[in-house]
């Protein structure tokens, strides 16, 4: 058995989250020294308190001499606690029918964007981050989207988040042939649009009006969303 404290940032993704320290305690056999348990506590804390977290899993029917289906490694494979809907209900995201906060951020190509540059046009946002099953899997539904109603004035941004390596991200656009546009340093925003997971969307307006907003991958229902706006809005 093993029990150290370790940084946040050696084992989160997200780089940029670096407060806070963790209580790990793993557990191998000593037979083969494969891992049995492990488990992580910290505490965050809050304004007015502390929250305290204890999590914990368990190891069993595996062996590194068996060859595994692919399958079982994906997103869908995740346990259910894990799963979007569990915890739907506890993100509160920004409501429809109100202006889209604003923003200006760095572009790949060294440019700049604003949201408000965009007026006229009807925006969709993506908020991704590197390492984001559900946001890779939207991927090809937000090409098709771009590549169907572009010609009724869609425009698809990509708001990267926790990332500061310009050319991590930049290389990784291409290699998954994202066809639309993204931008970077997105967590800078992330408070005014209420991002605590991804992927996100937000569905805005010609006139800035956010008509429709969705927490995780679904493509049908964003591109139901997106060809009714399409369909009862005039170029």
């Amino acid at each position: 058995s093993f029990c150290f404290w370790a940084d946040n940032i050696l084992i989160d993704t997200h780089k940029k989250l670096k407060k806070g320290r963790k209580k790990i305690r793993l557990v191998v056999r000593k037979l083969d020294y494969l891992p049995v348990s492990y488990s992580q506590y910290f505490t965050v804390h809050r304004k007015t308190y502390i929250d305290q977290y204890f999590n914990e899993v368990f190891f069993t029917d595996y062996s590194l001499a068996k060859k595994y289906p692919m399958s079982m490694f994906s997103i869908e494979n995740v346990p259910s606690y894990f799963k979007w809907d569990k915890y739907k209900e506890y993100m509160q995201i920004l409501p429809n029918g109100i202006f889209a906060p604003d923003w200006k951020l760095p572009g790949l190509a060294g440019d700049t964007l604003t949201l408000s540059s965009l007026k006229g046009e009807i925006v969709l946002l993506d908020f991704w981050f590197i390492g984001c099953g559900p946001c890779f899997e939207s991927i090809p539904a937000l090409n098709n989207l771009l590549g169907k109603y572009k010609e009724d004035g869609l425009e698809v941004i990509g708001i990267n988040c926790y990332s500061d390596n310009v050319e991590k991200i930049r290389q990784f656009c291409i290699n998954n042939r994202m066809k639309y546009r993204n931008v970077w340093n997105g967590e800078t925003i992330c408070n005014d649009y209420k991002i605590k997971g991804a992927p996100i969307f937000y569905l805005i307006d010609k006139d800035g009006i956010i008509i429709y907003s969705q927490i995780g991958h679904d493509s049908k229902k964003l591109e139901r969303a997106v060809g009714n706006l399409i369909h009862n809005t005039g170029r």
